[in-house]
């Protein structure tokens, strides 16, 4: 799932995919798009009501969050040309 300034995107996957190994992809943004089987786009407004209508979760919940890009291709580039 990813949350912008006006909406919900939700990246729908089979139970058993593993994006953060790195055989899906270097990339895990990437991997969520290739391999979902299912797209689902939600204004923010309306995720918010539902989630409050729905109330909290029965079970256990997993959260898989990316802090995007940190630099570190870019490091490496930098000390291989220095080197």
């Amino acid at each position: 799932m990813c949350v912008c300034v006006c909406v919900c995107v939700c990246f729908l996957l089979s139970e058993d995919m593993q994006l953060w190994r790195s055989e899906f992809s270097p990339f895990i943004r990437r991997a969520q798009m290739r391999y979902c089987s299912k797209l689902i786009v939600v204004p923010l407004n309306v995720f918010r009501r539902m989630a409050e209508s729905i109330g909290d979760p029965k079970g256990d919940l997993i959260f898989v969050v990316n802090a995007g890009r940190s630099g570190s291709t870019l490091v490496m580039k930098v000390a291989i040309f220095c080197s």
